[in-house]
């Protein structure tokens, strides 16, 4: 089978939607057998790496239109209904002649009622649905719309998280002397909540003063996500604790802070099943967390109360929850035991329940026969 992803983002940039398209993508050549192209945004020119092809993908949707049928594919997957041509690929879903697939990967850009759901609710019929978790309002959406959904969750690739915990690689790597190291590692992008941690971390040096924030992101060109960069680190400049802002490091690397981290933060507003909480737990770290998409669902780590939603589905952080996340975040901080026991309590859920080794075997049923495996 000749499977193409198409995608906004893909390696070698970094991110949640890039590491999963990249591990569905060399599990279907390498354990399974298929020939696989990533069409992405952020390919600069053709490649290949661990087997897998990477293209650019055109601006213009015609000449995307001719690449696929160059590639005389038999499975196109759109990974999330924010993929660039989506919008043109439902118009035209009748001339691409093979199976079509998409990742609705909570359903951003298509929210109940909008002119692009009501395209998709029309076209539904000619397209296989993922969905990562049965608890977010785009499995509801098509539960509520009688659509067939296979869910499958994110997960970790234990071929990569086989560390030690606190192996002081990173600190040493990066001049991180300080007691505590607490990590964040996320995208700028509206509703990822960054911008709040500096109100959140100073709270904490009211009481706790050797610890390095650690900042980890990759760069992104989308114009308000550099805006928001740059404000988080001008705001950052002005405080009284130690930070790290690190951009585009090496994967290894990103690791590595996860196994020196004492915890892992996680401030965002809206989400849809975050990997990066999955790969704290993964290397043993506790997380403190907003009760959004399937993190209320995950062991390992701690979350705030819930606060209103506003218009575009974000959870507001007011201030009681703003205290309530510090404190969290202090109490873990402190108390060995508790921080050891989340992390034990973490690892041990992500092991069982979302391991690559089991989820790469849905996805492959989902592309292919489940027979091409057995």
């Amino acid at each position: 089978m000749n499977l193409v992803i198409c995608t906004n983002h893909s390696y070698p940039h970094v991110g949640g939607s890039e590491k999963v398209v990249q591990e569905i993508s060399e599990s279907m050549v390498n354990d399974f057998g298929c020939d696989c192209s990533i069409i992405s945004l952020t390919v600069q020119k053709e490649f290949v790496y661990n087997k897998v092809k990477y293209y650019t993908c055109p601006r213009n949707f015609n000449t995307f239109f001719k690449q696929l049928e160059i590639l005389k594919i038999d499975h196109v997957f759109v990974y999330s209904d924010c993929f660039y041509h989506w919008q043109n690929m439902m118009a035209k879903s009748e001339k691409i002649s093979c199976t079509k697939s998409i990742a609705l990967v909570g359903m951003n850009n298509m929210p109940p009622g909008s002119y692009l759901n009501k395209i998709f609710l029309n076209k539904i019929k000619q397209f296989k649905i993922i969905t990562h978790s049965n608890t977010g309002k785009d499995y509801n959406w098509c539960k509520n719309n009688n659509v067939d959904v296979s869910v499958i969750p994110n997960s970790v690739n234990f071929q990569e998280f086989n560390g030690q915990k606190n192996n002081s690689k990173f600190k040493n790597k990066y001049g991180i002397n300080t007691k505590y190291l607490i990590l964040c590692v996320a995208n700028f992008f509206p509703g990822k909540g960054q911008e709040f941690l500096p109100l959140v971390f100073r709270n904490v040096y009211e009481s706790i003063k050797d610890f390095t924030l650690v900042a980890i992101c990759s760069t992104i060109k989308y114009p308000l996500a550099k805006y928001l960069q740059e404000n988080f680190e001008r705001s950052l400049q002005v405080e009284k604790f130690q930070y790290r802002m690190l951009v585009d490091i090496p994967r290894e690397d990103v690791i590595n802070a996860f196994y020196d981290a004492d915890v892992f933060v996680f401030p965002s507003q809206q989400e849809v099943a975050p990997l990066v909480i999955l790969e704290a737990m993964a290397s043993r770290t506790a997380w403190v967390a907003q009760p959004v998409g399937t993190i209320p669902f995950l062991r390992g780590g701690v979350t705030t109360q819930k606060g209103e939603i506003d218009k575009r589905g974000n959870m507001l952080l007011s201030k009681n929850i703003l205290e309530e996340f510090s404190q969290n975040l202090k109490n873990v901080l402190t108390d060995q035991s508790l921080k050891t026991f989340l992390g034990e309590d973490g690892y041990n859920d992500v092991n069982k329940n979302y391991n690559w080794q089991i989820i790469k075997k849905m996805y492959c049923d989902f592309f292919i026969r489940k027979d091409k495996y057995e």
